[in-house]
C-alpha cells in the first residue's frame, strides 16, 4: 500500500513541498478538506495531518475526528506525521499538554535537524529554514520521537 492520507485543515495551508516529494517518491495522495468532508475510513501507510489558525484544545468536532484518526492509525501502526496543528493534535491525543507558547513565533525561522534522524531529512541544510506562524507549543507525549 502506498497511499498517504492528507488532512487539510484549511485551504491556504497545502501539503507544499512534502506533497511533491511523497508523489516523486511513488506515493498516492489522498487529500482531505477535515472541516468540509468526513475523514476516509481506508487504511493508508501514512497519515499527515496538517496545520491551522485552531488550537488543539478547541473542542471542535473535526479536531475531534483527527483525534479518533491518529489513534486509530497508531493502533494499526501507521506512521503519523504532524506539522503545527497536527503536531499539536497529536501530543494531545496522547495525553501530552497543549498550551500556549512564550511567544507567538510567525516568521521564517532556522530549525535544526536533530542528531537521531539524518536520513529523513537527506538534502536539507542544518539548521533548514522554515515558515512558522504558531502561539501554541506542546509537550512530548511518551514514544513520541521529536523530528526537528
Amino acid at each position: 500500500m502506498s497511499d498517504v492520507l492528507l488532512v487539510q485543515n484549511t485551504k491556504t495551508e497545502g501539503s507544499g513541498h512534502l506533497g511533491d516529494l511523497l508523489v516523486q517518491d511513488g506515493f498516492d495522495i489522498h487529500l482531505t478538506c477535515a472541516k468540509k468532508e468526513k475523514i476516509p475510513d481506508n487504511d493508508f501507510s501514512l497519515v499527515v495531518i496538517l496545520g491551522a489558525p485552531e488550537s488543539a484544545n478547541d473542542n471542535l468536532q473535526y479536531l475531534l475526528d483527527e483525534q479518533k484518526l491518529i489513534k486509530k492509525s497508531v493502533q494499526n501502526d501507521i506512521p503519523v506525521l504532524g506539522i503545527c496543528l497536527g503536531s499539536q493534535l497529536i501530543a494531545k491525543t496522547f495525553g501530552a499538554k497543549v498550551y500556549r507558547g512564550p511567544k507567538k513565533e510567525i516568521g521564517f525561522y532556522n530549525d535544526l535537524v536533530l542528531d537521531g534522524n539524518p536520513s529523513l531529512f537527506s538534502g536539507f541544510g542544518n539548521p533548514f529554514t522554515v515558515f512558522h506562524w504558531h502561539g501554541d507549543t506542546f509537550d512530548l507525549p511518551e514514544g513520541a520521537i521529536r523530528l526537528a
